[in-house]
């Protein structure tokens, strides 16, 4: 008996929440043991810089292993070339250290024990991305999700433990505490699936041109969101201020409720349609890659609703009332958010089945205009209209990016597979949304009407088969 694919969609989005409460929870712990200053050093030695040098380290290794028919291939090679790339931007550091430490505003004294941190996060943090990449590519969807959230998971218990229990108050000691979690993941995981990942360890092949190219189109899918926000912020900060940009920053933190439909769509897609030559079978097959998509799809929905009504209440939660400029806005990212679903569902299924990735090299020289435009179009909307132009401006690049994308892709069934019966979720969206526009019920007694009301509408409605909600918890031969 083999779990349902929606099963580990599920299991996937419950991982990112799981991981997420827990950093969360770890900052909470060590924000009210320590100083801001401490604290302040903590995030950029042992998650800021590792996560920035992480895109020289792994490249786009974790997606080009993700490929279910030859990434498992490149495993040696994708190893050795993190752990040497790794210990030379380890080199550098160690060897110039006093000109990152000038340029970060960091402590000389104690230096060695920065650095220890920072390479401890590091080096296993490159392996531990690649690890996660092989056995997605093999389908071991469960442990890969497992992987992914048990760092965060076990820094809260290990930092808990050394602070209310052994009583450990040294910044020295704290900062190891919170470095260590990911290395312990690491030694486990080769432990565990030593037998699978050894026999592939020593086998070093360069990939082919043909993968790299796959690895690059993927890559490139990918930074165009990120870019696309960060140069926004940028803009922001430049033309209205910190506080302003803190504000922005804080949109896209409560946006992120919606980053779980686009987390679980990307974890299953690329393994998913590497492994199948038939377009048909992947879209359409009962409990299949389509129908698990279109259940993401639609619970991406009742999140955009969500946001339209308790963005408020939501950052008032969770950042105070003070950032509530944050919230005023947050409805147009969520309308880049559904265009975005949509373009990264259509790129990564063309992309993983097409045997000419050529086609999409003008769709590539179009993603980077975009991208060199993005600084100007930007400043002159937010010059022009004030802080909305900085969300108008996100998402329209989004709208656009989207729009291009279904121009050079040759097969649009992908988006067929979301878009059948698209009538019947917009009117389930609908009555849900006149459900609270109406009757403004409290926020708590709000979330759980609607979310039952929506939920039984797009069965009733037959957007999703009722056989759906079974596939999410049952098993399947």
């Amino acid at each position: 008996m083999k779990k349902s694919l929606s099963f580990y969609a599920l299991f996937f989005m419950l991982s990112m929440v799981v991981m997420r409460l827990s950093g969360v929870l770890s900052k909470v712990l060590l924000a009210r043991l320590i100083t801001p200053y401490e604290y302040g050093i903590i995030v950029l030695v042992a998650i800021s810089l590792p996560a920035m040098m992480q895109i020289i380290t792994n490249l786009f290794f974790f997606d080009l292993l993700s490929h279910s028919g030859e990434g498992h291939k490149y495993f040696g090679f994708s190893m050795l070339y993190s752990t040497v790339v790794s210990v030379g931007l380890g080199a550098v550091v160690y060897l110039f250290h006093d000109v990152f430490l000038s340029f970060l505003n960091l402590p000389k004294a104690g230096w060695e024990s920065l650095f220890a941190a920072f390479i401890l996060v590091l080096l296993p943090t490159s392996l531990l991305v690649n690890l996660m990449g092989i056995l997605r590519g093999l389908q071991k969807y469960s442990l890969s999700s497992m992987l992914s959230t048990a760092p965060s998971v076990l820094r809260l218990f290990i930092i808990f433990f050394a602070v209310y229990v052994i009583g450990v108050k040294s910044f020295g000691e704290i900062l190891f505490y919170f470095a260590i979690p990911v290395l312990i993941v690491l030694l486990f995981v080769l432990v565990k699936e030593r037998e699978s990942l050894l026999r592939r360890i020593y086998k070093i092949e360069v990939p082919a041109k043909e993968m790299l190219v796959f690895g690059l189109a993927v890559y490139v899918i990918n930074v165009f969101v990120t870019v696309n926000q960060t140069i926004a912020s940028i803009m922001v900060s430049h033309t209205l201020g910190v506080e302003m940009a803190a504000f922005f920053d804080v949109s896209f933190s409560l946006a992120t409720i919606l980053t779980f439909s686009f987390g679980a769509m990307q974890f299953i897609c690329i393994p998913e349609a590497t492994k199948k030559k038939d377009k048909k079978e992947l879209l359409f097959q009962k409990g299949g890659l389509g129908e698990t998509v279109r259940g993401l799809f639609a619970f991406l929905i009742y999140c955009v609703i969500v946001l339209f009504f308790y963005s408020s209440w939501l950052i008032g939660l969770m950042f105070s009332k003070s950032y509530l400029k944050g919230a005023e806005y947050v409805y147009i990212l969520a309308i880049g958010y559904i265009f975005l679903f949509l373009q990264q569902f259509l790129s990564y299924v063309n992309v993983s089945m097409s045997n000419n990735l050529k086609e999409y090299s003008k769709f590539f020289v179009e993603s980077l205009i975009l991208i060199i435009l993005m600084p100007f179009v930007t400043s002159y909307l937010i010059s022009s209209l004030g802080f909305v132009g900085a969300y108008i401006s996100t998402t329209g690049f989004l709208i656009v990016y989207t729009l291009l994308t279904v121009r050079h892709s040759k097969d649009l069934a992908p988006l067929h597979v979301i878009l059948k019966g698209i009538t019947r979720l917009i009117f389930s969206a609908a009555s849900t949304f006149a459900l609270i526009y109406f009757f403004n019920p409290p926020v708590l007694l709000g979330i759980a009407l609607s979310a039952t009301a929506y939920f039984l509408l797009i069965f009733v409605s037959g957007y999703l088969h009722k056989d759906y909600l079974f596939e999410l918890i049952n098993l399947r031969k």
